[in-house]
């Protein structure tokens, strides 16, 4: 069975604590809490790739996954667009209108892992 792959969050910290901090394998397990295999699968990647810190840092996200996973399709997905909030917050003025009203359902998805509840007030307070 295919293992789960590291978010790119993970995967720069990996790097960076390896790389720039010098820690040890171990060390990066227990501060990530990530298991020792992953740990070494990418270090070892890195250093197969000749990455150093510097290097990693020029690179953005899409670039960065094609070095550690080449046959992985790194384009975006549009599963999860965000919507228009000006048009969603007009919605909202209208008398009787809720968010669950207006918002398609993929949406209403998001908002539980919390993104419409942060991402709103934010950008449109």
């Amino acid at each position: 069975m295919a293992t789960k792959r590291l978010s790119m969050r993970q995967l720069r910290e990996v790097l960076l604590l390896r790389l720039n901090a010098q820690l040890s394998l171990r060390q990066i397990k227990a501060s990530l809490r990530l298991s020792l295999g992953a740990v070494q699968k990418v270090t070892s990647k890195a250093e197969a790739l000749g990455l150093n810190w510097e290097l990693i840092e020029q690179l953005n996200d899409q670039q960065l996954a094609s070095q550690f996973y080449p046959e992985a399709d790194t384009r975006q997905s549009n599963q999860f667009k965000l919507p228009d909030w000006v048009e969603v917050l007009q919605e909202l003025k209208r008398k009787g209108m809720t968010m669950h009203l207006n918002l398609p359902i993929s949406t209403i998805k998001m908002s539980v892992r919390g993104l419409i509840s942060t991402t709103l007030p934010r950008r449109y307070s």
